[in-house]
């Protein structure tokens, strides 16, 4: 799980307009949301191993502070032309997605109020949500309808890659051209997931809506890592349980034959009249299997598969 929190983000040297800018605090929502939903999946005891990492930083304008036409090595290697400072959150993240590879993540989540354009494009009811990975990107988009923090999938395609090219480095952070800003800035961020599973959220409308922090994506990774950490899901669990219903089918059945038939013996045995010995054996068979095929049905119940996730 990786954050971004810039906890004061003017813009830097291509600082923003002064409208609004007191919100820019909030500008660290994707690195609290990523600390909340670490607590909450410790504290559930949710059987899945997480790696949090939270990149953090003010961007000021300052004598020392990063400059337009600057180049940066990222922690992968890969060199950086900044063309806009207020596109910094991608380069924080740049680093924290490489850090979190080269510790040994097996599939990332990132989550970042990143750009204005999402806002433009979706609104504050749905985050845009961008992914390398299909199985992944869908199985996010899914716990978002379910834990309602919504993420739409958005398109990822290289023929956009030409706009993060850079003449004097090898990407750059922002394009001169107007142009698919998430979609850009989604591809930038590829570039540093060293080839995992990922997926990338692009909070900056629903983190924020009207000025005020909703905690968006908190319910969205918790219910990630629950749908992750089931011992058996989707079609594994369809394939188990139905196997084992065919199992109990076949014991069923097998049970009534012979106990129809041992009755029916013990009646020409005893000149057509039932004894209780026999009687009561056939109501003990028949208990053990009515317990047996109670215990295929609460199955799914008891591995959890079925459970609502703990939070409203």
């Amino acid at each position: 799980l990786v954050g971004s929190a810039g906890t004061f983000d003017p813009g830097g040297i291509s600082i923003k307009p002064s409208s609004g800018m007191e919100e820019m605090k909030m500008d660290m929502g994707g690195g609290a949301a990523v600390i909340l939903a670490t607590a909450l999946i410790a504290r559930l005891g949710l059987p899945v191993e997480v790696l949090a990492v939270v990149p953090a930083t003010e961007n000021m304008p300052s004598g020392r502070a990063l400059k337009p036409g600057d180049v940066l090595t990222a922690m992968n290697g890969r060199t950086v032309e900044v063309i806009n400072t207020d596109a910094e959150g991608r380069l924080i993240l740049a680093d924290a997605l490489a850090y979190a590879a080269r510790e040994g993540a097996t599939r990332m989540i990132d989550l970042a109020t990143l750009t204005g354009a999402i806002v433009v494009a979706l609104g504050e009811v749905y985050a845009g949500l961008f992914g390398s990975d299909e199985d992944f990107t869908r199985l996010v988009r899914e716990a978002g309808e379910e834990s309602g923090d919504l993420a739409w999938p958005m398109p990822m395609h290289e023929r956009y890659r030409p706009l993060i090219e850079s003449k004097v480095a090898d990407l750059t952070n922002s394009s001169n051209k107007r142009q698919a800003g998430p979609v850009y800035a989604a591809q930038f961020l590829r570039e540093f997931t060293d080839g995992l599973p990922w997926c990338h959220v692009d909070i900056a409308g629903t983190a924020m809506p009207s000025g005020h922090g909703s905690g968006f994506g908190v319910r969205l990774l918790l219910e990630v890592a629950e749908r992750l950490g089931r011992p058996a899901g989707g079609v594994t669990a369809y394939l188990i349980l139905a196997a084992v219903a065919v199992a109990v089918v076949g014991v069923v059945a097998k049970v009534t034959v012979d106990v129809r038939r041992e009755l029916r013996e013990d009646r020409e045995a005893h000149g057509g009249r039932q004894t209780r010995a026999a009687a009561r054996r056939a109501m003990w068979i028949f208990a053990f299997v009515a317990l047996l095929v109670l215990a295929v049905i609460v199955w799914p119940l008891i591995l959890g598969a079925d459970e609502p996730s703990p939070l409203p």
